[in-house]
């Protein structure tokens, strides 16, 4: 949290709030939210079969961020970007694997491939963020089962 000229910014929620009860709720949020993260996730971004490129990997660091505003759980985040080799009739498929560790499972979204780079990556991750979601439901509905 850094505090300048009364304005409160919080680099975890991406904010600026001028000072004020808004800000103080917030702030506790915020507090409340850092206490709760254990760890940060660890993050690995590879591409295979294609030179890497700046742009493509903030856009990976930038989701996985929103991944982790949802799922404060979440410990790591492998993302492979990757052009198979045979790709001699349809043009170039971009493929992008997303590998989550969660306490307690491991969880993988698979090949979502399309002909550009960025809408391959934006799927994957919304794959992502539904299958974390069905899988804090099936956790959520276990602990009440209890």
């Amino acid at each position: 949290m850094i505090h300048v000229n009364k304005v409160v910014i919080d680099p975890h929620y991406n904010f600026i709030q001028n000072n004020g009860m808004a800000a103080i709720a917030k702030r506790h949020s915020a507090e409340i939210f850092e206490r709760t993260r254990a760890m940060p996730c660890v993050t690995k971004i590879m591409f295979d079969n294609i030179a890497h490129s700046d742009a493509l990997e903030l856009q990976a660091r930038e989701e996985i961020q929103q991944l982790e505003r949802f799922f404060p759980n979440l410990q790591s985040c492998h993302v492979t970007v990757n052009v198979p080799h045979k790709h001699q009739h349809h043009g170039v498929k971009y493929e992008v694997r997303i590998h989550l560790t969660v306490p307690g499972a491991e969880l993988t979204v698979d090949h979502q491939a399309d002909n550009d780079a960025y809408v391959a990556l934006c799927d994957a991750f919304v794959a992502a963020r539904r299958r974390l979601q069905d899988f804090e439901g099936r956790r959520r509905s276990h602990k009440h089962d209890e």
